[in-house]
């Protein structure tokens, strides 16, 4: 073989690279229970870290991951179970999953977390609606896609960091 293979997970979906390419995030686990396990990509892939929720994003210092953090929630279970439902096909699946989602949205917490000494910190984001995060190349600013609850008709892009009150929104209109 040219190249050499080797498995990290079964059943892991999601994976991303730091940027200095030492460290590999990827999500595991059922959709109501999903961990987002961080591993070295040299030698024995020991552990870094194991977060309980989605969307992980590395700074680029590779220093902190970003993450929204799944609560443990009624709705949501109620959601899942929805969803996991085995009669449940076509437009009644999709039903299901758009439910899912938009519950996740509502309910995640956004955190930051620093690797070395596995500090978290929430993020302020308001009763916003919060998904795609992706960090500014100051290291310090996170930027994600946010909607106010009930608004259909756009998503906007917020800006927040680690000392904001509340997060900052970056466009305005259509």
């Amino acid at each position: 073989e040219l190249f050499v293979t080797e498995e990290l997970t079964a059943d892991g979906r999601m994976p991303r690279f730091s940027p200095a390419g030492d460290l590999i995030a990827y999500e595991t686990g059922a959709s109501s229970a999903v961990i987002t396990r961080i591993v070295s990509a040299i030698g024995e892939h020991k552990v870094i870290a194991e977060l309980p929720g989605i969307g992980a994003v590395f700074a680029p210092s590779g220093k902190q991951v970003a993450y929204l953090k799944l609560p443990a929630n009624e709705e949501l279970k109620k959601a899942q179970a929805a969803l996991d439902n085995p009669a449940a096909e076509g437009f009644a699946r999709i039903a299901a999953q758009q439910a899912f989602n938009y519950l996740q949205a509502k309910y995640a917490v956004l955190v930051l977390r620093d690797l070395q000494t596995q500090q978290e910190r929430v993020l302020p984001t308001g009763n916003l609606l919060k998904s795609n995060l992706a960090f500014g190349a100051d290291d310090q600013t996170l930027y994600f896609m946010g909607a106010s609850e009930g608004e259909t008709s756009r998503n906007d892009i917020y800006t927040v960091t680690a000392n904001a009150a509340q997060p900052a929104a970056v466009t305005d209109g259509a």
